[in-house]
This record gives structure tokens, C-alpha cells and sequence, in this order.
């Protein structure tokens, strides 16, 4: 009998921890789905477990394993609020700890990613160029003695930081640049090799990619702005960016040749350097033959990743993309970069990309927040790509958001901007794990609404729901006897 009273004693014991389970995981389920009233066709709810990971009366089903679970799926009832306050159409928001998916509303909607899509082309970059890849960008000709007999050639292989000293200082870009390539390095670098005297002049390579200076989707407003990118190029020296002089204003000039404009700014800068030169700047391709004379070497890719993240900066995606392109394909394009992104991403297990450009300037790209999320889950909370990113309250395009919040110097995130999209996406640390979301908010083109007023009222629920406790009892609890 006491054998029969101790069984029956476990069973129940062991039945409380489900009962708890299904309890919280209804409430959550009931809350979201109330959030969602109205806000068709997201679905507002999280996901459905189809097959039990284990038998319901498994010895795996530890305590410590269950209250995780119970609190992961309970976490859905704090973003309920968010879910709520979604437009109906145009937006996805999708949410995972530790990648475990615990909230998807309109997961598998196409939207317009804008500079969130950089994400994507930083992933893969890093996993096909390597992150010790550097880029290099060398001065060639013939030498003897101290004279280099004929043309010199400014090659270029892409570096998108190349950068002269007055530029990095100017303020002029959004935010200033950094883990740049100091170009005056090559004339210092000439000058320490002896080099006196150039019979030739100065002519810059940029045959690594294709000549498209910009793709024929961007609007109008893109070229000629500090947020905006400059002219593509395998040579492209301080984002396009030129001086102010003779009474012309500094900016980015449409229409500018960069290799003629890197070469004529390296002539100047030997001049300087008491090494003359002959003849005039120009832009052609190296023939063969021509020997290496000195190089200037980029920052590693992680750093370059990191640049380009924390500033979204529109020229480093794109040279990046290209030098994908190069890398798998042979040819520096924007087609072909975008081609192997898709690729690369579609054998991770992650579809859902349309890329059209690297940047996310192009309004046709299309993402999914479902691929956004499994991304951001396959590269991890810690490390390089997470590291890469703006500090809400602290650094980059976040610099200036989520100030005086529990978001601030916490969540490393990643935004997009455009006048019918407003991304942001990211990582945010709590007691349950690390929290992976994607909210992407669109308007129609055209409409007398900019997505980014529409989504701003959204964002400042974030940090106060993300970080709330999720609701659910504590191992103790769920251990037979606990309280």
C-alpha cells in the first residue's frame, strides 16, 4: 500500500510541471492572438510544436530543461504590446532566443530590408573571403635606379576604405569612417624605396570590377550625398568624395571618373614628397609585365565588416558584394556578387533573399524576417559579426537611439532606412538568452506616410517588452516537492 501511495505521490508530482506548461503556453498563445486582432495578415502567434521533443513523461524532460522551455514560449506574452501596435500590412517581426524561434508574425512576408540586407552580405562575406582577407592596392611600373621608367599604375583591388587624412577629418560623411587604408601611405612608402622621378604620369586601374557606377533602381537622391554612395569602383578613393576647391563646394560629384580621380590625387601627393612626375594623371588598364613597386594593405575584413555595419556604409557593401562576385564567379559585378549571396545563403538553409545590391538601397530587394532571424542565429551573440554592429545608445546609426533605456549599451543592432522601409535588427542579452529579432516595417511607394514615422512609435516598445522577465515558474518550482 505505502509502495502504491509513493507511486501514485511521483505521478502527480510529475504531471504538475506539464499541467504549469500548458497553462502558461495557452495564456501566451490566447494573449498574442488577441494582439493580433486587426492587424491581418500577420499571424501574431508563436509557433506551433507539432511532435513533442519527448515523451511527455520522459526522464529528459529535466526540470531545469522545462522551465526553459516554459519561459522561452512565455516570453511571447511580453511582446504581445508590439505585436499589437503592427500596421496590417507591409511588416514582419520575428523573435528567437538562443535561436529557438518563440514569436513569428508575418515571418515569411517579402518586405524591402533596406540597409538590414547588409547583414546579409556581411555574413557571407566573411564565410567566402575569409576574415584575415585584406585588401591591397599597389603602385606598378619599371624601375632603375631611382627612376621609374614610363607610366606608374595605381591599381586598385577593391578596398573600400581607401582613404586620404583631409576626408576622414572633413565631417562630411554621415559618420566618419574608420579602419580606413591611409592612401598617403603609397607616396610615403615610393619615397622611402628611393624613387626620385617618374618619366611617365600616373595611371589608375580599376579592371577588377565592372564599370557600373551605380545601379539604374537607386533614386535620384542617392549620388551626391553624404548618407548616399559614391561611384563604384575597384579605385575609389575617399567614397567618391572630393575636396572643396576653386570655388566649388566639397561632395560626392555623379559623373566622376575614380580612377582619375585617385590618380591625380596621388600625383599631388608625390609631388609633395619631392618625387616628380612627368607626365598627366589618367585612367586606363595595366598592361602585362608591369612589376609590383610598393602596396598599402587594407585592415582585415572583420574590421572592414565592422565599418560597415556600425556606419552602414552604402560603398563598402557594395565593392563587397562585387568582390564576392570575384571571388566566386570571376567577375566583379553587382549580378554576380548578389547571385553568390543567394547561393551561399540558400545552402545554410535560409531562403527567403531576393538581392538586388549589397547595400539594400535598391527598393526591389526582398527578405523575409524569418531569413533575417536565422541569419542573425547562425552567426551567434557573440563574436565577430554580432561585435560589428551599433551600440544602441553608444555608437553608429544607434548612436543616438534608445538613449536612457534598457536597450542602451545592451542591444547591438543593425537599422535601414528608406523613404517606404524601416528596419532594425539585432541582438539583446536577458536572464532567458540571447534574443535574435527582426521587425521591418514597409509602406507602399509613394505613400504620403515615410515608413519610418510609422515605425519609430513600435521601436520604443521594444526595450521595455524585450526586456521584461517572461512569465513561467522557476526550476524549483517544477522539481517534484518545489514551491
Amino acid at each position: 500500500m505505502k509502495k502504491a501511495f509513493a507511486l501514485a505521490g511521483f505521478l502527480i508530482a510529475g504531471l504538475i510541471p506539464l499541467i504549469i506548461f500548458g497553462v502558461v503556453w495557452t495564456h501566451a498563445r490566447n494573449e498574442l492572438a488577441n494582439a493580433d486582432i486587426g492587424a491581418k495578415p500577420t499571424t501574431g502567434i508563436a509557433p506551433t510544436i507539432t511532435t513533442p521533443l519527448a515523451p511527455l513523461l520522459s526522464a529528459r524532460r529535466m526540470p531545469s530543461f522545462l522551465a526553459t522551455d516554459v519561459r522561452r514560449r512565455g516570453y511571447a506574452i511580453s511582446l504581445a504590446p508590439v505585436v499589437k501596435a503592427l500596421p496590417k500590412d507591409g511588416t514582419c517581426f520575428v523573435v528567437s532566443v538562443d535561436g529557438n524561434e518563440v514569436l513569428d508574425s508575418g515571418g515569411q512576408q517579402p518586405v524591402v530590408p533596406a540597409s538590414n540586407l547588409k547583414l546579409f552580405t556581411a555574413a557571407v562575406a566573411l564565410d567566402v573571403l575569409g576574415p584575415d582577407f585584406t585588401y591591397s592596392t599597389s603602385l606598378n611600373g619599371t624601375v632603375a635606379g631611382s627612376i621609374v621608367q614610363g607610366d606608374m599604375y595605381l591599381v586598385g583591388s577593391g578596398d573600400p576604405l581607401l582613404s586620404t587624412a583631409d576626408y576622414v577629418n572633413s565631417g562630411f560623411s554621415s559618420h566618419t569612417p574608420f579602419n580606413v587604408t591611409p592612401f598617403e601611405q603609397l607616396a610615403a612608402q615610393l619615397k622611402a624605396a628611393g624613387v626620385t622621378h617618374i618619366t611617365g604620369g600616373i595611371i589608375g586601374d580599376d579592371s577588377r570590377y565592372d564599370q557600373e557606377r551605380y545601379d539604374p533602381n537607386w533614386t535620384t537622391d542617392v549620388p551626391n550625398t553624404a548618407s548616399g554612395v559614391g561611384p563604384t569602383s575597384a579605385l575609389l578613393l575617399n567614397d567618391g568624395w572630393t575636396p572643396k576647391q576653386g570655388g566649388v563646394g566639397a561632395g560626392i560629384r555623379k559623373g566622376v571618373n575614380p580612377p582619375l580621380v585617385a590618380a591625380q590625387r596621388l600625383k599631388a601627393l608625390l609631388v609633395q614628397n619631392g618625387i616628380a612626375v612627368d607626365g598627366n594623371p589618367s585612367a586606363g588598364t595595366m598592361p602585362p609585365g608591369q612589376g609590383a613597386i610598393t602596396a598599402v594593405q587594407s585592415a582585415k575584413l572583420t574590421d572592414i565588416v565592422k565599418e560597415m555595419l556600425t556606419n552602414s556604409d552604402n560603398n563598402t557593401a557594395e565593392m563587397m558584394l562585387r568582390e564576392i562576385g570575384v571571388k566566386v564567379a570571376g567577375k566583379g559585378t553587382r549580378a554576380d556578387g548578389a547571385a553568390a549571396v543567394m547561393t551561399h545563403l540558400t545552402g545554410w538553409g535560409i531562403p527567403g533573399v531576393s538581392m538586388v545590391d549589397g547595400s539594400g538601397l535598391d527598393h526591389a530587394n526582398r527578405v523575409t524576417c524569418d531569413a533575417m532571424v536565422a541569419v542573425l542565429a547562425r552567426e551567434g551573440g557573440t563574436g565577430v559579426f554580432h561585435d560589428a554592429m551599433s551600440v544602441a545608445g553608444q555608437s553608429g546609426t544607434l548612436a543616438k537611439e534608445f538613449v536612457g533605456t534598457k536597450f542602451a549599451g545592451q542591444f547591438f543592432g543593425k537599422t535601414g532606412t528608406l523613404s517606404v522601409s524601416k528596419a532594425l535588427s539585432g541582438y539583446f542579452p536577458t536572464a532567458t538568452g540571447t534574443v535574435e529579432f527582426a521587425l521591418i516595417v514597409n509602406v507602399p511607394e509613394g505613400s504620403p506616410q515615410q515608413a519610418n514615422d510609422v515605425a519609430k512609435p513600435i521601436w520604443a516598445l521594444l526595450p521595455g517588452t524585450m526586456s521584461a522577465s517572461p512569465p513561467g515558474p522557476s526550476v524549483d518550482a517544477l522539481a517534484p516537492g518545489g514551491s
